[in-house]
């Protein structure tokens, strides 16, 4: 696509393409320095904001190191999909809310009053909030048993 249109700046999400140097080509925009890697740093772990200022930088094996060294590999390759892909339709692609707040409550970040999804998102199951605890314990990001207060999940809807 890059090479039919050079002058349109391509958004992509897959992180192999900002370590393979497509920024820096000109391939790709910097799209996936502004994402969700908030949901996952505290202010003692900037890990994320570390990482992509060496992408940004040109730093590319600097960076991969540091993903490495900082736990971003393991926590990466420990959650799966529950972050992309609602469980019960695989075809379904969507970032699921309850994933992306289970795991920020994880590490002790804030998630709000209500810490579901909400519909058409199902209920985050049990087998994921404990793949996603293991992950980021594994990765070393100070995980605290998660504390998810708030309000009892609304029944789910008749399908």
């Amino acid at each position: 696509m890059h090479a039919l249109a050079p002058d349109l700046v391509i958004w992509e999400c897959d992180l192999i393409v900002y370590s393979a140097g497509w920024l820096q080509q000109g391939i790709v925009g910097p799209a996936q320095l502004g994402t969700a890697a908030y949901l996952f740093e505290t202010p003692d772990n900037l890990a994320y904001r570390r990482y992509w200022e060496r992408i940004w930088d040109g730093h590319l094996a600097e960076a991969a190191l540091h993903s490495k060294e900082s736990g971003l590999d393991a926590r990466s390759a420990g959650m799966g999909s529950w972050l992309v892909q609602y469980p019960g339709r695989s075809e379904y692609f969507t970032h699921w809310g309850e994933a992306f707040k289970y795991a920020a409550s994880v590490i002790g970040l804030p998630v709000g009053d209500f810490p579901y999804s909400r519909p058409p998102q199902g209920r985050l199951p049990e087998v994921a909030k404990t793949q996603i605890r293991t992950a980021l314990e594994t990765a070393g990001w100070r995980a605290r048993p998660a504390s998810f207060s708030g309000p009892p999940p609304p029944d789910e809807p008749a399908a």
